[in-house]
């Protein structure tokens, strides 16, 4: 066992200067379940293993530990934290000598097989973390019996609830069950549901549709349901009385058509979240949602004129965007209660959980004229940071007025983009194959969008552009690149987490255990205008700071017009060219997390954008381009560049940026599916290399005789 001494890392340093008290000692069978778990794991290959295996009397100073105060010469180990730590293997039984642990957090780790049933004789465990790891099995029926409160396991393979033949002990405290993203077919059977104190159950993308049935038995305590995901068509027995206690129901992203409430009052519903399914009327048995402060039924099939009724609602948060509804902006703003929403004269006094409104109508035929009255400082983020993933208004694509300057001089610091005009009343054209190819704006040369409409419909983008100002790099010239995939919705699509990896090299991608995504998030909205104009709206937030209620970040976000630089051969039955088969992402399988786009475009020449990372371990990223000539199945690139020297957003500078000569690059396509790539960099540190590749995606062109 090779063990690092010291404390180099923040997290560390924190646990050691806090908590290491060199003499106190744990038991020596809690010492043994931590050697057993090291060595059950690959203990040897943890990313952070600092101090693991030391002389007796340190563990407590071990990477990850947390020793209650002790009593004398003896401590207990309570906290066994070793989140994103390149766990690998199967839960030692051993972990039951822990018996005063009351959390244990192994999250973002490759762990397999199912829950040790030694972990319910832990009976000081509150907290059980193993969410994003490769776990499988039922969820035994022994945690009726147990005391755990939070039970978080989304993103493995769980697939059942198992039973128990005795009647449960009832826990002390209700209990939340995070199961997203699993195998469950069903929902928690009758004992789970009347002895096992939920309080908050997520099973959102698991595979409970397409009829899901609440009525088997009710669900005393439950006040958070969330089933977001999981391609259900019809709900039965969503009743008030099998539900007194709801106030969070969450259906999203299902394809649900009729109402799903059998009755209305649910007279603790706060929040009804019915967006992205295929509703196409709405009841008035709303307005018997007394407590209701947020809905969202955006992106269904609301047609028509918005009733009257619908403006007595008093709402905190409200979205009906991406629908054909029409009708006066007014009636819609009325359905908020912007009375009890109130700014401070002074706004640097805003608490960080300050409540706000929030208005998303974008897309529908919404008329009439803005009221200005209202105080629009309601729709914000106190000072300038979000919580929440989206601006507060978003009126973008209705038939509303113009507003006065003045009047846009309140709204658009509020608005999605900063920037009302510019979205509002515009035609659109639907997307189509001549979506892919290379979109940038013409006052911003040295960044822009690569993106391609796929065989299977969905679209790939790759942004190509620089860290904004308050950047975790230390380049002040840093590049940066951001991709997705998502399915075009008509005339606009929406890239809603668009990815930053980070943690590669260069020629190696990222390591076994995958990229380190930051604490960023961005998205992108995109409307095609005509053949020759795209619209994008963006947002990216970034510079995360975790504290108590959640992870806040500065946003940079805008707007603007973009035109095609490039368009790929093939995309009409008048553009194609000998090699358009060539178009398309491909990478080498054995440095996964870098790779090429390839453009064959109208003239026959190829363009080429390689994503990779720096040459060194600093994990940031990079990405090249550059155009050339085909022989014969051979592109060839002279003059690769590599652009530096500006910044993200407002801060980019087209004149500060330096399209510095990085070398040749030739890439040889020996089939549809295969070839080989040949470098040679002017840079030493990125030096000269062959390898091989593979397609990774195909883009869709047209059908010609």
């Amino acid at each position: 066992m090779n063990i690092r001494r010291g404390c180099g890392w923040l997290v560390v340093l924190v646990l050691c200067s806090i908590l290491g008290q060199a003499g106190a000692q744990v038991p020596e069978g809690e010492r043994e379940a931590l050697i057993r778990l090291y060595d059950a794991t690959g203990g040897d290959q943890w990313k952070h293993r600092m101090r693991w295996g030391g002389a007796e009397g340190s563990e407590c100073e071990w990477y990850g530990i947390v020793c209650n105060p002790g009593d004398g010469d003896v401590r207990h180990v309570t906290q066994l934290l070793l989140n994103d730590n390149q766990l690998t293997g199967a839960l030692p039984a051993s972990l039951a000598e822990l018996e005063h642990l009351t959390t244990l957090r192994l999250s973002s780790n490759a762990l397999e097989g199912s829950l040790p049933e030694s972990l319910w004789h832990l009976n000081q465990l509150r907290v059980l973390s193993l969410d994003d790891n490769n776990m499988s099995g039922s969820l035994p029926g022994t945690l009726l019996y147990h005391p755990i409160h939070s039970l978080q396991l989304s993103g493995n393979r769980f697939s059942g609830f198992g039973t128990t033949g005795a009647t449960p002990h009832w826990p002390a405290e209700p209990r939340a069950l995070m199961l997203a993203d699993n195998l469950f077919e069903e929902l928690p059977p009758v004992a789970w549901r009347q002895h096992g104190r939920i309080r908050s159950l997520d099973l959102s993308g698991n595979h409970l549709g397409p009829v899901l049935d609440l009525g088997q038995a009710p669900w005393p305590e439950l006040e958070t349901l969330q089933l977001s995901g999981n391609d259900i068509a019809q709900v039965l027995g969503m009743a008030s009385d099998l539900l007194p206690e709801l106030r969070t129901l969450d259906l999203s992203d299902n394809r649900i058509e009729p109402w799903p409430l059998d009755d209305a009052p649910f007279e603790r519903l706060e929040q009804l979240n019915l967006a992205g399914n295929e509703l196409n009327e709405l009841p008035s048995a709303l307005l018997e949602l007394e407590d209701l402060e947020i809905l969202d039924l955006g992106d269904n099939r609301l047609d028509g004129e918005l009733p009257d009724w619908f403006g007595d609602l008093s709402l905190r948060e409200l979205g009906l965007g991406n629908n054909n509804l029409e009708g006066p902006i007014e009636r819609v703003i009325s359905a908020l209660d912007t009375d009890n929403i109130v700014v401070p004269d002074d706004e640097s006094q805003m608490p960080f959980a300050q409540t706000r409104l929030r208005l998303h109508v974008q897309d529908n035929r919404f008329s009439g004229s803005l009221p200005d009255e209202l105080d629009y400082r309601k729709f914000n983020s106190p000072h300038g940071i979000s919580f929440s993933p989206e601006f507060g208004l978003d009126l973008c694509f209705n038939d509303i007025d113009r507003p006065s300057d003045e009047l846009l001089e309140s709204i658009n610091p509020v608005h999605r983009g900063l920037d009302l005009t510019g979205c509002l009343g515009r035609e659109r054209s639907s997307l189509g194959l001549t979506q892919s190819g290379t979109w940038f704006d013409p006052e911003r040369s040295g960044e822009g969008l690569t993106q391609m409409l796929l065989t299977d419909g969905q679209v790939l983008s790759f942004w190509f552009t620089y860290y904004p100002q308050q950047s975790f790099s230390t380049d002040p010239q840093g590049q940066m690149w951001l991709f997705g995939m998502t399915e075009p919705q008509g005339k606009y699509m929406e890239h809603r987490d668009l990815l930053i990896p980070a943690g590669g090299s260069f020629g190696q991608g990222f390591p076994a255990q995958g990229p380190e995504h930051q604490w960023w998030e961005a998205r992108t909205r995109q409307d095609r205008v005509d053949d020759d104009n795209l619209h994008l709206a963006y947002e990216l937030h970034h510079g995360g700071l975790c504290i108590t209620g959640g992870c806040y970040f500065a946003v940079k976000t805008g707007r603007r017009d973009m035109v095609p630089l490039t368009r790929l051969a093939g995309t009409t039955c008048d553009n194609r060219q000998p090699n358009e088969w060539i178009s398309g992402a491909w990478y080498n399988p054995d440095a996964n997390g870098e790779g090429f786009v390839v453009e064959v475009i109208e003239d026959g020449r190829g363009v080429v954008y390689w994503f990779t990372h720096q040459p060194d371990d600093s994990g940031r990223q990079a990405w090249m381009t550059g155009d050339g000539h085909f022989d014969g199945q051979t592109l060839i690139i002279d003059n690769l560049l590599q652009p530096v020297g500006t910044r993200f957003g407002g801060d980019f500078a087209t004149e500060e940026i330096d399209f510095a000569h990085w070398g040749r690059l030739e890439i040889e396509f020996d089939d549809d599916l295969n070839g080989h790539v040949s470098f040679h960099s002017v840079h030493e540190n990125y030096g000269s290399g062959y390898y091989p590749i593979e397609r990774l995606a195909r883009p869709m062109l047209a059908e010609c005789e």
